[in-house]
């Protein structure tokens, strides 16, 4: 009886990681698509959306590739690779897990 209900319990797992796994079919990582952008008051690198608030009416004009020789910034974060809305459950391990999900591109 026990071999019987342990088998059973193994099908029904089996059977729901194939569902699972059919239902969350990889998709193109566009579907994710986060965007790092250079703040030019600091010349570090923010997610789009979450640049700094600046304090003062005037813009920052920095001219970070003189400066520093920093071209722009790439995401280096956990790409979403299925298509599920929003992604939540990537957007949070990136959040827990990446301190910096964004990084600074130099010049060569």
């Amino acid at each position: 009886m026990k071999k019987k209900k342990f088998t059973f319990i193994i099908l029904i797992t089996l059977l729901i990681i194939i569902f699972i796994s059919l239902l969350l079919q990889p998709t193109s990582p566009t579907t994710f698509n986060k965007e790092c952008i250079l703040d030019s008051c600091d010349c570090q690198c923010y997610l789009k959306g979450k640049i700094t608030q600046q304090e003062s009416v005037t813009v920052c004009k920095t001219d970070c590739k003189q400066l520093f020789n920093i071209v722009g910034c790439e995401y280096v974060g956990i790409q979403c690779p299925y298509g599920i809305t929003g992604c939540a459950i990537v957007d949070a391990l990136n959040d827990l897990f990446i301190s910096k999900q964004c990084e600074i591109v130099k010049g060569k």
